[in-house]
């Protein structure tokens, strides 16, 4: 495995995607836990409900599955592989008798934009029937509410350095005093501003 092709564990991997996909939004709970090895693991952080689980076997997946399955909406071909540098598809190799694919994914719900990392085996060697070892599924960002990115410098149409940003901070601040916070003791300031 360690000398198959780029094109053989892309394709593997997106395989695997599609059915994993499919029985996410057909809400097929049968189907889903058919994708893994009987000792696979799946670790939900966040996607299904605000909490995080690691669920060992099929049985446990299923029964967890059963429960927030019906009400989970996934965005029909929003499942793709994330090909950033390092993330793609390739072999890996645990220990003796655990090698397989590992890849990361993107995803989508109507609320969240998610990410994933799965491993995967071979059923038994030169079979093609590929299960999961571990799928690792989290939420990246909620929709609407991402990070707001680092400061342009720009304000008020003019390009201004750091220090001219906290020193017109400042100038607004001390001309304006609201708070006095000094510690732990939280004054209501109505004193003018100082010199």
């Amino acid at each position: 495995l360690m000398t198959s092709s780029a094109s053989m564990m892309e394709n593997t991997a997106i395989d695997w995607l599609n059915g994993f996909e499919k029985a996410l939004v057909e809400k097929d709970e049968q189907a889903f836990c058919r994708l893994f090895r009987p000792d696979g693991w799946f670790r939900d952080s966040l996607v299904f409900d605000w909490d995080i689980r690691s669920l060992e076997g099929p049985s446990k997946i299923s029964a967890y599955l059963q429960e927030r399955l019906p009400s989970s909406l996934f965005i029909p071909g929003s499942f793709h592989l994330d090909h950033t540098s390092g993330l793609e598809p390739k072999p890996f190799l645990l220990s003796a008798g655990y090698e397989g694919i590992e890849f990361a994914i993107l995803f989508e719900t109507p609320a969240i934009l998610g990410r994933g990392y799965i491993r995967l085996q071979e059923e038994a060697k030169g079979s093609g029937s590929w299960k999961a070892l571990t799928v690792y599924i989290a939420v990246h960002e909620i929709k609407g509410h991402g990070e707001k990115g680092h400061e342009l410098g720009l304000y008020q149409g003019e390009v201004l350095n750091w220090s001219e940003v906290i020193a017109e901070r400042r100038r607004v601040i001390e001309n304006d005093p609201q708070v006095l916070v000094s510690e732990s003791l939280i004054v209501i300031s109505t004193c003018t501003p100082r010199d």
